[in-house]
């Protein structure tokens, strides 16, 4: 990835695909916002990670489904700074839709958003929404996810 992150919980590899390593717990203001997240009736499972992201101009995510044997039933996130579009496609149907992400807009994805579709976000400096032109700046997005078996860190000896 040539993006920068900053990953609290555990260490996920975007190149293995797997979990990795322990880290430090979510930090107080991330933990609180989880909080805020777990008022919503949708969630079952309380997230223990949470990846921040930043994407500069020129900078996306290729067609993707978050891990669905890693993580739990709803992946979050809530989108900040610069609006983009991101693009749901139907693994099955191809049928694609693309949803504007505004500045304070919240994703979540679960069900058939979550198994169903292959989301992303273009690499595109513009972007055009129901006529409209989205013109990309710095874009900040923080994504929660539960991992039913967190790696645990070595006990020392």
């Amino acid at each position: 990835m040539k993006r920068r992150t900053q990953q609290y919980g555990c260490v996920f590899s975007y190149r293995h695909r797997k979990v990795m390593t322990p880290l430090a717990p979510l930090p107080t203001w991330g933990e609180a916002l989880v909080s805020q997240l777990m008022t919503l009736p949708i969630l079952d499972e309380r997230p223990n990670t949470m990846i921040i992201n930043e994407y500069e101009p020129g900078q996306g995510i290729m067609p993707h489904t978050d891990a669905p044997s890693i993580f739990g039933n709803a992946i979050v996130s809530l989108s900040l700074n610069s609006p983009c579009l991101m693009t749901f496609c139907h693994a099955g149907t191809g049928q694609t839709e693309s949803v504007l992400l505004e500045p304070r807009s919240l994703v979540i994805l679960t069900g058939p958003s979550r198994y169903d579709y292959k989301h992303s976000i273009s690499k595109d400096h513009v972007e055009v929404w129901n006529g409209h032109s989205i013109v990309r700046g710095r874009r900040v997005s923080l994504t929660f996810r539960y991992i039913p078996s967190p790696p645990r860190a070595p006990v020392p000896v």
